[in-house]
Parts: C-alpha cells; structure tokens; sequence
C-alpha cells in the first residue's frame, strides 16, 4: 500500500500509512522501521523517494521540528528484521517500532 499525503494551508506535510486493506487486517501488532529523522524535509523526502525506488513502503512523518522517516507494514518483527540488517548499513541507527493494530 502507498501512502497518502495531505497537504494543509501551512503546506506541512502529513503523511499517512494504510498498512493493510480490510481483507488483509489481521488481528495483533504490527512493525515499522524507523529509518532516520531529519530537521531538513527535503532531505527526509530525498531519503523517502530513495527508499521507495528501492521497492520499501517508505513514508515520514512530522514530529515537532523532525521529520521522521520509516519503512511501514510488517505484520512480524522478523520480517522487520529482515529489512533492518540491509538498511542498517545506510542508517546506523535504524530501529524497530511495534504499532499497535488500531493506527
């Protein structure tokens, strides 16, 4: 699934992931990869479009002065992990984040 930007009048950015259609919803946690943050937007869109060229589910979202990059929709953290190992050389300080199945 891709994700879905909304722009406001302020032009911030808000950006939303679907990470499953109703017929895959499945009961339970899910994971992200939370790849980098960035003070600069341009560069966490730069990071966003590399990523998504790469074929990862890749979105930021804003959090005060950081715009916080991350990989969406894993529904185990071992698949998470899987990804993390490759991105790992890319961004050191890459992590996983379980989210809870109602966001």
């Amino acid at each position: 699934p891709e994700p879905t930007v909304e722009d406001t009048a302020d032009e911030t950015e808000h950006v939303s992931v679907k990470e499953e259609t109703a017929e895959e919803k499945t009961p339970g946690p899910s994971y992200n990869i939370r790849v980098a943050a960035f003070r600069n937007r341009d560069s966490a869109l730069y990071a966003v479009d590399e990523l998504k060229m790469e074929g990862y589910n890749a979105a930021y979202r804003q959090s005060g002065d950081w715009y916080q990059v991350f990989v969406a929709g894993y529904r185990t953290r071992e698949e998470a992990e899987k990804d993390s190992w490759q991105l790992a050389d890319r961004y050191p300080d890459c992590y996983i984040k379980q989210v809870n199945s109602d966001q």
